[in-house]
């Protein structure tokens, strides 16, 4: 009986992890041009992560 109770107990407070789609796309600096393939969110247009030639930020999905 003390098993069944436990169980219920942690079915409760599990709960769902949640799940970001990224799209590996092209981005292009605006600065020099160069561009390189980013994992971002879908929803996002562009990327804080530093140009790898140049360090300029933010790059832009190609589109």
């Amino acid at each position: 009986m003390m098993k069944k109770a436990e169980k219920m107990i942690e079915n409760k407070t599990m709960s769902e992890i949640p799940t970001i789609v990224l799209n590996s796309d092209v981005f292009e600096c605006p600065n020099c041009h160069n561009t390189e393939y980013r994992l971002v969110p879908s929803w996002q247009n562009k990327s804080d992560t530093p140009c790898s030639a140049c360090g300029y930020s933010p790059m832009y999905r190609v589109q």
